[in-house]
């Protein structure tokens, strides 16, 4: 009889687990890096891609949990929560302090100071540029700091303005620390 029990609980426990992992959590992602028109496929009526939560486990457990969620088309494709260094993570990334700022301004005033540079050592400067891919939206809510951005295909001037702005490296350190923390887990060496 205990060992039908025990089989009932454990089986009652997977139904809620798989019913937990097709769902989003009930609150906001404090980082969603989100499609949101694609150069070829257009602009995307559903939600696709990354958005990461930052889960308090309640009482007795250690938390907070992060948890990444991958989206396409508003269908959960993959689900990853994270153990005990969750709370290693989102504590580096607060000390980071990515707050708002005028990303395009930002990036403008970056491109005239560096033109002036290149133009003093006799060289020309070249803005970096993006062509098709896809349009993201990022947006980051976490604890009072907020930030969003929408950009052509943003990784490779997120990394290429970073050198030059606090604020830009900012957003890459996040995006890094969370590119760490996900090849930790999915490689299982966290």
């Amino acid at each position: 009889m205990k060992l039908k029990i025990n089989a009932l609980l454990v089986f009652m426990a997977n139904i809620t687990w798989a019913f937990a992992e097709n769902k989003l959590p009930d609150q906001e992602p404090f980082l969603a890096i989100q499609i949101t028109e694609g150069a070829f496929t257009g602009r995307k009526t559903e939600k696709s891609g990354v958005f990461f939560y930052s889960i308090d486990p309640g009482k007795g457990v250690m938390g907070p949990i992060l948890e990444i969620y991958f989206l396409h088309d508003d269908k959960i494709t993959k689900r990853i929560s994270g153990g005990s260094t969750s709370r290693e993570t989102i504590a580096t990334i607060k000390k980071i302090g990515l707050q708002q700022f005028d990303y395009n301004a930002e990036k403008e005033a970056l491109d005239r100071r560096l033109g002036k540079e290149a133009a003093a050592k006799g060289d020309q400067y070249f803005p970096p540029i993006v062509s098709d891919g896809a349009e993201y939206k990022i947006t980051y809510d976490l604890d009072g700091n907020h930030f969003s951005l929408t950009e052509w295909n943003p990784g490779s001037l997120i990394y290429f303005y970073a050198d030059h702005s606090p604020n830009i490296a900012k957003l890459r350190d996040v995006i890094n620390e969370l590119c760490i923390y996900y090849g930790r887990l999915s490689f299982g060496v966290y």
